[in-house]
């Protein structure tokens, strides 16, 4: 890759040494987002239930979960006993990658069913939804996200 698209808050000019592209510059920010107009009931709490342990999520495209991601969730885990965690992506409706990514939990000492996995929805606004069935929004690193955490915080 030669170039790549970015914006002066993005990326300062001081950034240009760590790319090995060249970073070409727009005025206006290269990624932005636009709520929906109509957005889905907002619930205080996951299921509104008080009794439960928190339920971490994150949303993020599959690619951005590497197993030092996971293991590093699975370590945050193993400190919050009675927390689940909700990944969600139309790629865990594949039964070869649930599994992968239960291993790498399970290697944590973590039990399976502390993994809730959510694939495809019918529609935008059932996506939007199931930001009600967790306390936590987590990030991937070193990619972070943008879309999705824009409707986490939104949600």
């Amino acid at each position: 890759m030669d170039h790549r698209i970015t914006d002066p808050v993005a990326d300062p000019a001081e950034n240009d040494p760590l790319y090995s592209e060249r970073l070409l510059r727009v005025a206006a920010p290269f990624i932005c987002f636009q709520p929906p107009t109509r957005l889905p009931p907002i619930i205080p709490l996951p299921g509104g239930d008080k009794n439960r342990g928190p339920v971490l999520g994150s949303f993020n495209a599959l690619p951005k979960h590497h197993s030092a991601l996971l293991t590093s969730w699975a370590r945050l885990l193993a400190r919050l006993p009675e927390a689940r965690l909700m990944l969600k992506n139309p790629d865990l409706a594949d039964r070869g990658t649930r599994h992968r990514i239960r291993e790498i939990f399970a290697a944590q000492g973590i039990h399976k069913d502390r993994i809730v996995f959510e694939s495809w929805v019918a529609s935008y606004e059932d996506h939007l939804s199931l930001y009600n069935g967790i306390d936590v929004a987590l990030d991937t690193w070193p990619y972070n996200g943008t879309t999705t955490s824009c409707e986490a915080l939104l949600m």
